[in-house]
């Protein structure tokens, strides 16, 4: 889910076992030239949502080397992408409570096209959940993500060595 923490997590892990680190999000604002917000304003979420696919299909024809990736919370969404990334390499299901995605996005809503204008957000954030919880429950791991510490991932990341 947006707010859930994964670029948080995904750099601090990245850093922490010293391992490559790219947010998807990041990449697409650098080829772009534009913030994900701009591109929603102007092309669109289902542009948005190829662009995604796109970096995505990079990220794994480039890796060299085990990564961690941060991507977007619609990208799984897409049954290929969803296949391309456990064909890739493990996924991480951040379950984050909906009253911590809240309260996150109301202090950052300005950054994320998804929650601008909706002004009542709660009901908006349980549709979206309800959504996308059957492919996120498909994740190889799933944290309960409110209360984490590095170490919380440190099977994970033994798991995702091991795999490559």
């Amino acid at each position: 889910m947006p707010g859930a923490g994964k670029s948080f997590w995904g750099l601090r892990l990245a850093n922490y076992f010293q391992l490559p680190f790219v947010d998807t999000d990041n990449l697409i604002e650098q080829s772009e030239g534009f913030s994900v917000q701009q591109i929603f304003k102007q092309k669109g979420e289902p542009s948005f949502r190829q662009l995604e696919s796109k970096v995505l299909q990079q990220i794994i024809f480039t890796a060299e080397t085990p990564l961690i990736v941060s991507c977007g919370g619609g990208l799984p969404i897409n049954p290929d992408n969803f296949n391309r990334m456990q064909q890739a390499g493990i996924i991480v299901y951040l379950n984050t409570s909906l009253d911590l995605i809240e309260c996150r996005i109301r202090t950052e809503s300005q950054t994320r096209p998804l929650f601008e204008n909706k002004p009542h957000l709660r009901f908006y954030l349980e549709e979206l959940f309800l959504q996308r919880h059957d492919i996120y429950s498909k994740a190889d791991f799933i944290i309960q993500a409110d209360h984490l510490s590095i170490h919380d991932f440190e099977p994970i990341l033994r798991a995702c060595i091991e795999q490559h």
